[in-house]
């Protein structure tokens, strides 16, 4: 539970506008398939750089950013947990939901905008 969490802190301090550009992952993915990428090709210069999330073997992954580099989700969860975790670009707290693999916000917030959290999600 704490390497999910330390994991979204981890993202949340590093990744930037820059790496939260065009790249889709709206499944969770596991740590070992490669882990995640974040960033990618810019809508406006066809280059941005990436940063390659890589979790530990149960614990899972989604990340989803916008096209014009302005936002990002990104949740966590690990396969035999009971919780999930998430936050957004545009939110200041960190979401959790009962249940392991919980899908977070499919639509992805722009500049300051907070994620739209259905009743599975509570602020921390």
């Amino acid at each position: 539970m704490k390497k999910v969490i330390i994991l979204i802190l981890a993202v949340l301090g590093t990744a930037s506008i820059a790496l939260a550009t065009g790249h889709d992952t709206s499944g969770y993915q596991a740590g070992d398939q490669g882990g995640v990428d974040l960033g990618g090709a810019s809508p406006t210069s066809g280059t941005a750089p990436t940063m390659k999330l890589q979790s530990s073997k149960s614990v899972k992954l989604s990340y989803k950013g916008s096209d014009d580099g302005t936002g990002y989700i990104i949740a966590g969860s690990h396969t035999s947990g009971s919780k999930s975790y998430a936050t957004s670009s545009g939110d200041t707290k960190i979401y959790s939901a009962d249940g392991s693999l919980i899908t977070p916000p499919t639509t992805v917030p722009t500049g300051t905008a907070s994620a739209t959290w259905d009743s599975n999600w509570t602020a921390q």
